[in-house]
């Protein structure tokens, strides 16, 4: 998992993590969001998976406000394997300043 620091203005610092989810199970996910006391931000342009447990249904039933899925962070290019695109990366990042808590973006 990456962790990383944002100074905002308030000379608050935020904390946001990134987690990929491939070697992982939603248990721990939850385990992990309880620990950091955090938010999981599902990043993904398309919250589809082929493991069902990780569909966005499923993350939003098991982490409940917990979960939040963030589309303008996606890449609408993922289907091509073409270059990364973000979808709106202003309007994402306002999203995720805008919580009070600690942030997990979580991608594949």
């Amino acid at each position: 998992m990456l962790h990383f620091t944002i100074q905002e203005h308030t000379k608050v610092a935020k904390q946001i993590y990134t987690i990929g989810y491939s070697r992982r199970n939603v248990e721990e996910l939850s385990r992990i969001a309880d620990k950091l006391e955090a938010v999981f931000f599902d990043i993904r342009y398309s919250p589809w998976s082929r493991r069902p447990e990780f569909r966005k249904k499923h993350l939003a039933e098991v982490l409940g406000q917990r979960y939040q899925h963030v589309p303008e962070l996606g890449n609408i290019n993922y289907r091509s394997g073409g270059d990364i695109k973000i979808a709106n990366l202003e309007a994402g990042q306002v999203i995720v300043e805008a919580s009070e808590h600690p942030t997990i973006l979580m991608c594949v």
